[in-house]
């Protein structure tokens, strides 16, 4: 979900789906092996993405990581 950057902090856990005292949310998805248009084959590619929460359960930082891509950080203040 993209979110407006002036709304992005006062999304929190909850909005998230989690529940509790979450200080840090690991995400994982793996795109498996596929064909292009052209009939070259995509090889596997992860995405990983790290959700940081303050003490009210405000997102705080967002990590990205793409393969072949520089990572990225994100910081709500």
């Amino acid at each position: 979900m993209l979110l407006p950057p002036e709304n992005y902090h006062e999304f929190g856990r909850e909005h998230h789906g989690l529940r509790g005292p979450v200080k840090i949310c690991a995400e994982e998805v793996t795109y498996p092996v596929s064909a292009a248009a052209d009939g070259s084959l995509i090889p596997e590619r992860k995405f990983q993405r790290t959700t940081e929460f303050d003490y009210e359960g405000r997102i705080v930082i967002t990590r990205s990581q793409n393969p072949n891509q520089p990572d990225w950080v994100s910081r709500c203040i």
